[in-house]
């Protein structure tokens, strides 16, 4: 058992050394505060508003690591489409003046189709109810240069209007002639048609289109070569907007799981896969899980009598073929989006919520937390997300863009997903057109971030925090603080304890020479000699009493010598036992009385031991013993608010006639109990006060002593 004890001081003397208590409030700190030392960092360097109708971009176009600055618009004059280059330092360069209008949007999209280090720039527009292709290499004299190659017709939003617009595009040689076409996709709203998509190719100046559909991509185009052919699939977005009520395939009363094969003429990889219910949407993403090529699906739909009540999950081949699915109830998460960080070989799948908080599973779509953004209470719009390396470091960011207090954001998350940086935006308001392009200006120059969100254009720097590797030394000083101050409070704690166990020692030294002088030896020879009087005179009774009493007297006196405080009631009855063998010991010529107003409780209140019995007997001794009759004395406990008050009075000669008769061991005993309450009140953070007063009467002689306590 000894043993056993030893053993768990020793563990809880490990467990909350100072040591430890510093390093367990230094990893609760670190958990629950924000992280200020953030391995990258954005800050917006440049602002510009901008006026309707105005789009700008940045590229380099002639490979000298050195943008340029392109700007779409529309001439106030003619109403025509214009592109507008500017060189780095804002100079105008020259000016494209297109034919037609802008689809919406007004996007313009860049490539090098031959790789001659010259970029075209290659813009979509509309005259009547027809879709033309542009390009041209900006900056190289004599180089491609082609307006109104015709895409194809559209059924008109009304007379005049179209509203299609351009989903996504990109460069890739889909045919293996060494030039890249240009890939893009087109939707439309209300106009029906185009829902394709389309590859320029340049060198047979010819245009591959998909089958003809009433749905199609609508957004969120992923790319990725899913059946190793060398050329990249396509997927992406498809909503069931129910706008065309005729018959054509793949109705869009309904979502369709759809993957493009550009190599074999923009058919179809597999038959698309139906999801019915109108208003739904099936939101597919490429992945590379250890080297297998998956999509992975997300199918809602909220319409009235198709309602999902959750989302769909599935996982399939890179033939279309069903490998895992799963039902997740909306209650589960707040909304849940498929993102995919690099289009590389991966080990999971990721997901992100509404507040950007990021979770992952594998292939069995058992959905983990994975990580959070560093700012609570964002809403994320992660309908739209942009790939792109915006710190050259070879791999790319993948950027959102998000509210909060009615101002928006800009996410940018590592590539692992597992730390982001939040810029804000404090001139925007919920963009939902935006787009990203980088600055460059030269190769040795970090790239400037351009964000358009409407008619606002912030130019922002990113890269590692000049600040981060602070975070060790400031940790550690942190932590040699907190061990600082357990040390301090440990120390103090010592002083406070070594303090309270002297105090105690010296209480516990007078309590026990208290206890010495209670029953005194003259007392208690005079009280037995009292009772063997009684039994000598055969009277039983009265002995067997004033034994019983002298015995649970000398009881008390013994279970309690040790003890620095107990209750007033134990108190009272030790003093009333005192009493009674001293009346006897009077011969009855001792009245007493003890009272307790009803709203004190006895048991519960506690007192230094025997701080009234040594008034008491003090009361005897100097008091009452000299008189010749007629000797009394009186307690009265009464309580008022939360004070409790002791009075003792007694109707002896007075300390002033005492002093005269130097009665023996005067102030001794009041000596040691002033001790003893003043070390109970520092002990015990009490203010226990008494105080001794004379009663005369007008003459000034003696009526007695008073002794009021106050707890």
């Amino acid at each position: 058992m000894p043993m056993s004890k030893f053993k768990k001081s020793r563990i809880i003397f490990i467990l909350f050394n100072p040591l430890l208590l510093a390093f367990y409030f230094w990893m609760g700190i670190l958990y629950t505060t924000p992280n200020y030392f953030h391995k990258y960092i954005g800050e917006i360097i440049d602002y510009q508003p901008l006026n309707d109708n105005y789009n700008v971009y940045y590229h380099d176009m002639d490979g000298d690591s050195i943008t340029e600055r392109i700007c779409t618009l529309i001439n106030r004059g003619s109403k025509i489409p214009v592109i507008t280059y500017y060189d780095i330092d804002a100079n105008i360069i020259n000016q494209w003046n297109l034919v037609g209008k802008w689809l919406l949007g007004q996007n313009i999209y860049f490539g090098d189709f031959n790789n001659n280090s010259y970029a075209e720039v290659y813009a979509i527009t509309q005259e009547g109810d027809s879709l033309f292709l542009n390009g041209k290499e900006l900056l190289l004299e004599n180089g491609i240069n082609f307006e109104n190659r015709f895409i194809c017709k559209t059924k008109l939003f009304n007379d005049h209007q179209v509203d299609a617009f351009i989903a996504g595009a990109t460069n890739m040689d889909i045919n293996g002639d060494g030039a890249d076409e240009f890939v893009f996709t087109i939707f439309s709203g209300f106009s029906h048609q185009p829902r394709n998509t389309f590859a320029y190719d340049f060198v047979a100046d010819s245009i591959i289109v998909s089958p003809m559909s009433a749905s199609g991509f609508s957004s969120k185009i992923n790319y990725m070569d899913v059946n190793g052919d060398g050329v990249n699939e396509i997927t992406g977005f498809v909503p069931a907007v129910e706008n065309i009520h005729y018959s054509m395939p793949y109705t869009d009363s309904c979502s369709w799981l759809m993957v493009l094969n550009p190599s074999n003429g923009m058919d179809f990889l597999f038959p698309p896969i139906r999801y019915d219910g109108a208003f739904g949407a099936i939101d597919p993403v490429f992945y590379s899980i250890e080297g297998r090529k998956y999509m992975v699906t997300k199918f809602y739909c909220k319409s009235v009598g198709n309602e999902t009540n959750g989302f769909l999950l599935q996982l399939f081949d890179d033939k279309g073929q069903l490998i895992n699915e799963k039902f997740i109830k909306y209650n589960e998460f707040t909304n849940l989006t498929i993102i995919n960080p690099n289009n590389g070989n991966l080990k999971n799948i990721f997901y992100m919520d509404d507040e950007g908080n990021i979770y992952t599973s594998d292939t069995s779509l058992s959905i983990e937390p994975y990580s959070k953004p560093n700012v609570n209470g964002l809403r994320v719009n992660n309908g739209k997300s942009i790939l792109i390396d915006v710190d050259n470091d070879g791999e790319e960011e993948i950027i959102f863009m998000a509210s909060l207090s009615n101002s928006d954001k800009l996410i940018i998350y590592r590539s692992s997903l597992k730390e982001s940086t939040i810029i804000d935006l404090p001139q925007s308001r919920q963009a939902y057109d935006w787009h990203i392009t980088l600055k460059q200006r030269g190769a040795n120059l970090p790239p400037i971030i351009v964000l358009q969100a409407e008619n606002n254009i912030y130019q922002i720097s990113y890269g590692k925090s000049p600040y981060y590797l602070l975070k060790y030394p400031v940790y550690f000083i942190a932590y040699l603080l907190l061990l600082l101050i357990f040390w301090g409070l440990q120390k103090l704690q010592y002083i406070i304890a070594r303090y309270r166990f002297e105090t105690e020692n010296k209480l516990m030294r007078q309590q026990m020479a208290l206890s010495k002088r209670q029953l005194e030896p003259h007392f208690m020879l005079n009280t037995l000699n009292n009772i063997g009087y009684m039994f000598s005179k055969e009277n039983k009774e009265d002995a067997q009493y004033y034994f019983g009493r002298f015995a649970s007297l000398i009881h008390r006196g013994l279970t309690y010598a040790d003890q620095v405080e107990t209750s007033l009631f134990e108190e009272l009855e030790f003093v009333r036992d005192y009493l009674i063998l001293e009346k006897n010991r009077f011969n009855g010529d001792l009245d007493f009385t003890i009272e307790a107003e009803p709203d004190i409780d006895l048991s519960e209140t506690i007192i230094p031991h025997s701080l009234i019995f040594t008034f008491v007997e003090n009361a005897i001794k100097h008091g009452l013993r000299h008189k010749i009759s007629d000797r009394k004395i009186n307690i009265h406990l009464s309580k008022i608010s939360n004070l409790s008050k002791i009075v003792i009075t007694d109707n002896g000669i007075g300390r002033k006639q005492s002093k005269i008769l130097r009665t023996t061991g005067t102030g001794k005993g009041l000596g040691i109990i002033a001790n003893i309450v003043e070390g109970y009140n520092k002990l015990n953070n009490q203010s226990i006060s008494y105080k001794v007063i004379d009663l005369v009467d007008g003459n000034g002689d003696s009526l007695g002593t008073e002794v009021k306590i106050e707890l």
